[in-house]
């Protein structure tokens, strides 16, 4: 995926804007959500990768953790991703990749993005965070119009996306990738949840207060770019510690209630997914935000709980 130039960004009308708006983030929801809420260069014979074999008697799967936009320099991914894939039957992802480029989601998606027809960002902010905002707009010089035209999510998400470019985050994720590949080399394919539910998740986002959602990406996006290059290190290193350190101990501290939506309620029912993957005949490979993996409420941590052998690949 190429990068979106900022003349041509500044060029597009409102319809073409919410194209791209769907496009761009639509296909790495979940990862801008790891995205907005974490950020993410080590030469690839560092790399070590966090891919996992979790047993339980002769039975097992593979647990993977991804980083959903990626550097064009963190290809070939490490070998232990390709080797468990290799031995899978089945892959499992978040959510339904496939569905984002149905018409029919990306209408569900419009309210979540955009503004209703009149309405505008600013309108909905307060005196000082409106000024802050547009000021902001004017000294990157990114479009006030086509901004106005997005609801707080996602002007958030927009600017979460084009910090990533600016970081040379501008290729397709480790779930993107596999999920390409399983789908063309005929792989069974399933998911973990509903695309309507991380859209739920998403309208969340600013809890009915666009004026805080707003002020707090104000406030953080400048500290964005180092907190991608410690989380982008962290997954090379296959560094879970270092992963939780950099992305989940401020979300757990600062904002428990978006922590508890976000990462524990999720690994939560996931967990149980999991669990059933040993009652079946297939080798399962699930494919998660690495985030998820990390930290005491992480998925690794919950099955190793549960008796399960945790085996790094």
């Amino acid at each position: 995926m190429k990068a979106m130039s900022l003349s041509k960004l500044k060029a597009m009308s409102l319809g073409e804007l919410k194209v791209k708006v769907f496009k761009r983030i639509g296909s790495k929801v979940l990862n801008t959500l790891g995205c907005a809420l974490c950020a993410l260069v080590f030469a690839v014979n560092t790399h070590a990768a966090m891919v996992y074999k979790v047993s339980k008697g002769e039975d097992h799967i593979y647990v993977g953790g991804t980083i959903h936009v990626l550097t064009a320099a963190d290809f070939p991914l490490a070998q232990p991703y390709d080797t468990a894939y290799a031995q899978a039957d089945e892959l499992v992802f978040e959510t339904d990749l496939a569905a984002f480029k149905d018409p029919a989601i990306m209408a569900k998606m419009g309210p979540v993005l955009m503004q209703s027809d009149g309405q505008t960002l600013t309108s909905q902010l307060s005196e000082k965070t409106a000024k802050e905002f547009t000021q902001f707009l004017l000294e990157r010089q990114l479009p006030i119009v086509q901004f106005d035209a997005l609801s707080a999510t996602g002007a958030m998400l927009t600017l979460t996306m084009l910090e990533f470019q600016a970081q040379g985050f501008v290729s397709e994720g480790v779930d993107a990738f596999y999920h390409a590949k399983g789908s063309e080399q005929g792989k069974d394919i399933a998911w973990l949840e509903t695309v309507d539910s991380q859209i739920a998740l998403l309208d969340s986002f600013d809890n009915g207060d666009p004026d805080a959602l707003i002020a707090y990406t104000l406030d953080e996006i400048d500290l964005s770019a180092g907190i991608i290059t410690e989380l982008h290190e962290a997954w090379k290193a296959g560094d879970l510690a270092a992963l939780e350190a950099a992305g989940l101990a401020d979300m757990k501290r600062d904002f428990p209630q978006i922590y508890q939506d976000l990462m524990l309620s999720r690994n939560q029912k996931w967990l149980v997914q999991l669990e059933a993957m040993f009652d079946d005949d297939n080798t399962e490979y699930v494919l998660v935000g690495a985030m998820h993996l990390a930290g005491d409420d992480g998925i690794l941590h919950m099955l190793e709980s549960k008796g399960y052998a945790i085996e790094r690949l």
